[in-house]
């Protein structure tokens, strides 16, 4: 069985899981594209913005993403997590932490792509009858993964906090 690697997601995070995390990115999202659409804001400017925005902090997210899996390591080596580990619902904390971690590469990635190609396709200035609705989805889509991104990683940091913890007490 594969403990370390994307297979983990489908295994260990449920959909409460996943319902639980996505409440406040779509609360979020939409806010967002209401309060545009009320205040007429030009969409198309706002997406730019949202996408450079985007592309500018990924990369510091993925840094702290992979630092924040290297401390987790480490905790996951000391004794005290040698008895959780010996544990079911030991196992399960350390397989359910896995999963969350490679979620959120895999969201962070599937981001980045979708930034990439809103701004590609937003250079070549197609014009089309539905821009603004493509625009609209396009701006939802981006900011419920980047707000995603970061209540997951605020969570990430929670785990830390909690695991550390643990190995002092």
């Amino acid at each position: 069985m594969k403990k370390f690697s994307f297979y983990s997601i489908f295994v260990y995070y449920s959909v409460k899981d996943l319902i639980q995390d996505i409440i406040i990115p779509v609360i979020v999202a939409t806010g967002l594209c209401l309060f545009i659409h009320i205040s007429s804001c030009n969409i198309a400017e706002q997406l730019d913005k949202l996408v450079a925005l985007g592309l500018d902090i990924v990369p510091a997210m993925v840094a702290l993403l992979f630092s924040a899996y290297a401390i987790i390591i480490t905790f996951f080596a000391d004794k005290v997590f040698q008895s959780i580990k010996e544990k079911p619902k030991g196992k399960q904390l350390i397989n359910t932490l896995n999963a969350t971690f490679c979620l959120y590469l895999l969201v962070l990635v599937f981001g980045v792509l979708i930034m990439l190609l809103t701004s590609i396709l937003s250079g070549l200035n197609l014009e089309s009858d539905n821009a603004t609705r493509i625009n609209y989805i396009a701006y939802w889509i981006i900011s419920f993964l980047l707000t995603y991104s970061v209540v997951t990683l605020f969570g990430i940091i929670l785990d830390i906090y909690y695991c550390g913890k643990a190995t002092l007490l």
